[in-house]
């Protein structure tokens, strides 16, 4: 007898359960596959070892029957056989009908004598064995088909499990009593809390519960219900399921609701979908013409055309603005022949060999060339192109685009001639004209007269945009970098320092630098005019040394005539006043003493005068007792006569310092307290003087009513006044500075510095 896969399943489902383990299922690891091979042996040997167990279990039994006296001795055998079948296989059931019978002959079967036969014996044999088998090939037959039965409840179970239609029942109150794993697994619920708990109406969208009764009584009525129905998941996602429902009244004890359902969601998201790509293309389509019809618009407006020449035809298509550009009506048949006969002969064989390169891949696809107009006008115009190929490569049309460029080309060629007529300019002037760029140091542009006054050429500068600073005087060097540290100059400067040539010759250079504006007013350049001016300031130098010549003559002159004032004219004064005080005493009447009263009233004016005069000339307290003192008593002086308010603020004890800078520095203020009480109406005025390392700075301010300064200014160099350029001059011979700052009702101030004579002498840059 062979025993089926089926059998030898049940067999080991037998075993298992008599084992009450799982079948040793692999298990990864060599200590799991050496316990699988264990129980594979085990399996294989237990339905033989039931057999045996069986058989000595009715042996046992059946012995101590035997003792009490009962002669009971077939049923425990026929039991082992029953359960050996049962639990183990035919051949183990065969196994434990053999030794039932050798049992039974051995120790039941009288005379007992081992391996005695009889003809009883053999009957008895035959019939327990006849017996037997019919127990083993019904029970054979029983499992046979309980398997089958399992076998179909099993696929069928799988097919329902796996199908991807949601099958489920329920009552007529809508109880769920099964459903597959599909509705389960869609609807996202706990299968604990969903079959034979959950009622259907709960499953569905809340606003679409209320139809659920409608359902029910559909079933009820005609046994049959289908439809769309919106059910909700636990996670409240909404699903569209297509149903088709039926009633089951027969082999049920209660009436039951069978349904499938198709989860139809997608399939109607794509049908929206496509509803709305329908609409999309239709809006598209819209679009696309819109934008042709903007297209044409921009071509117009960019005077750009657009073509298509077919080579199998050479038949060409032309868009309106290409009609316009060539200046041909639309009847024009655009074909090969006739575009080249409209290209300036001059340019045909050009526009051939740029099409033939681009179609044999050579080249770029874009050219520019003249045409001539039907008036006998000439145009510039400017194409691009694309070759398009078939599957083989061989080239099939050419789509591309004109444009008008005449304009352009006229715009360029008088760029031509205005940078032609601008290089001639600046290559034959004695000027350096330069442009440079603010993002970074490179120089854009630096005119010949660069080689010719800085000895270097350049090229040199071209290379190393910062090299020209290396010829900066070693004495300048820091007030030019202070001035480049605002590299886009926002507003125009002047600058003049000097410079040493590679030969050593020192030379003096006047730069104007002033900036360049974009559209948007931002500073992108920084243009420059240099000039050659070291024989002006030579000039000016000795003009300088001449003032201060003609200044400290001008002082010598003031300080030897209040020395005679003072020392003559007071003196003979003092003595007339005197004589006229003793005359005063005689004896000659009153109207002789009134007449020397008046006489003496008038010589203390003039007495006065002179004095004044004499401190309007030359200070004595200057030469006497130096710059503090002197300013101090000044401006006590003339607070006193004026009426305004004095404050002087000084380092203390000053250095004494050269007579030129203190008279520098007495008449700049005499010059500004004059201009003060001329002019100002002012309540207090103030004075600072500090010594620094670099030399004296002196601050005037005054509350006065303030002015226009640079329309002072400019009155005064037309000869409006003489006190403003005489204190700029002043400073100018000691190469010091002077600001000044004013407003009008905010009052003065003046700032000047004068340096040191050894400052002066290192440093030749100014302003």
């Amino acid at each position: 007898m062979q025993p089926d896969p089926a059998e030898n399943e049940s067999q080991e489902t037998g075993i298992n359960v008599l084992l009450g383990e799982d079948g040793g299922k692999n298990r990864a690891g060599p200590i799991a596959r050496e316990r699988g091979r264990r129980q594979n042996r085990m399996r294989a040997v237990a339905p033989y070892g039931l057999a045996f167990a069986g058989v000595i279990a009715a042996t046992a039994m059946t012995g101590v029957l035997l003792r009490l006296n009962a002669h009971v001795v077939a049923p425990f055998f026929y039991l082992g056989v029953i359960v050996t079948a049962i639990y183990g296989n035919v051949r183990a059931a065969a196994l434990a009908i053999a030794l039932s019978l050798l049992s039974l002959d051995y120790f039941f079967i009288t005379p007992h004598e081992p391996f005695s036969v009889t003809r009883g014996d053999v009957y008895a044999a035959v019939l327990f064995s006849v017996v037997g088998s019919v127990i083993v090939l019904l029970i054979g037959k029983l499992r046979a088909n309980q398997r089958n039965l399992r076998a179909s409840e099993e696929r069928y179970r799988d097919l329902v499990e796996n199908s991807r239609e949601f099958i489920c029942t329920h009552d007529l109150d809508g109880l769920i009593l099964s459903a597959n794993r599909a509705a389960i697994e869609v609807l996202d619920y706990d299968p604990k809390d969903y079959v034979g708990k959950k009622n259907f109406r709960d499953v569905l969208a809340p606003e679409v519960s209320d139809q659920f009764d409608d359902y029910l009584a559909r079933i009820r009525r005609d046994g049959v219900a289908s439809g769309v129905m919106l059910v909700q998941t636990s996670t409240g996602e909404r699903r569209l399921w297509e149903y088709y429902n039926t009633l089951r009244t027969e082999g049920v004890a209660t009436p039951i609701v069978r349904g499938i359902a198709r989860d139809i969601t997608e399939r109607k998201r794509a049908e929206e979908a496509s509803r709305q790509s329908e609409r999309a293309q239709h809006r598209l389509a819209l679009q696309l013409e819109q934008e042709k019809t903007r297209l044409l618009e921009a071509q117009g407006v960019a005077k750009v055309g657009s073509w298509e020449n077919d080579f199998a035809t050479q038949r060409g298509t032309w868009s309106t603005e290409t009609y316009r550009i060539f200046e041909r009506e639309s009847e024009f048949q655009p074909t090969h022949p006739a575009f080249v006969e409209m290209v300036h002969p001059e340019d045909r064989a050009a526009v051939r060999t740029a099409m033939a390169d681009s179609v044999a891949g050579r080249g770029p696809s874009e050219t520019e060339y003249r045409i001539f107009l039907p008036d006998g006008r000439i145009k510039f115009v400017a194409e691009r192109w694309k070759i398009f190929r078939d599957e083989q490569g061989t080239p099939v049309r050419a789509v591309g685009t004109c444009q008008d460029i005449t304009e352009r080309r006229q715009a360029e060629e008088a760029l031509r001639e205005s940078e032609e007529r601008f290089r001639q300019l600046t290559e034959n002037i004695d000027e350096i004209f330069m442009l440079r760029d603010v993002g970074s140091t490179r120089t854009i542009y630096m005119s010949p007269a660069y080689e010719k006054i800085w000895g270097r050429s350049c090229e040199s500068l071209y290379s190393e945009p910062d090299s020209w600073k290396e010829a900066i005087h070693p004495g300048d060097r820091n007030y030019v970098e202070k001035i480049l540290a605002n590299p886009k100059l926002e507003t125009k400067r002047n600058l003049t320092f000097r410079i040493v040539r590679p030969d050593g010759a020192l030379r003096w250079v006047w730069v104007r630098g002033f900036p360049v504006r974009d559209g948007s007013g931002k500073v992108t350049r920084v243009a420059g005019i240099i000039q050659d001016v070291t024989e002006q300031e030579q000039m000016t130098q000795k003009l300088r040394l001449l003032s201060r010549r003609v200044f400290k003559v001008q002082e010598d002159e003031k300080r030897h005539l209040a020395r005679e004032l003072h020392d003559q004219m007071a003196q003979s004064l003092t003595a007339a006043k005197m004589s006229l005080q003793s005359a005063e005493q005689m004896e000659g009447g009153a109207a002789i003493a009134q007449k020397l009263q008046d006489s003496i009233a008038i010589i203390d004016r003039l007495f006065q005068q002179v004095r004044k005069l004499s401190l309007d000339l030359r200070s004595p307290l200057l030469d006497d007792l130096g710059l503090v003192p002197a300013l101090r008593s000044y401006l006590d002086e003339q607070a006193q006569r004026s009426g305004f308010s004095v404050e002087f603020l000084t380092d203390g004890a000053m250095e004494q310092m050269s007579s030129e800078i203190e008279t520098a520095c007495f008449r700049i203020v005499q010059e500004a307290v004059t201009n003060t009480v001329r002019h100002a109406q002012a309540k207090k005025v103030s004075l600072e003087l500090r010594r620094t390392p670099e030399g004296l700075r002196l601050i005037v301010r005054e509350d006065g009513r303030g002015f226009n300064v640079p329309a002072t200014i400019e009155h005064a160099e037309q000869g409006g006044g003489l006190g403003l350029l005489g204190m700029r001059e002043r400073v100018a011979l000691l190469g010091g500075s002077l600001d000044l700052q004013s407003e009008p009702g905010h009052g003065t101030k003046l700032d000047a510095f004068l340096p040191i004579p050894s400052s002066l002498n290192s440093s030749g840059a100014k302003p």
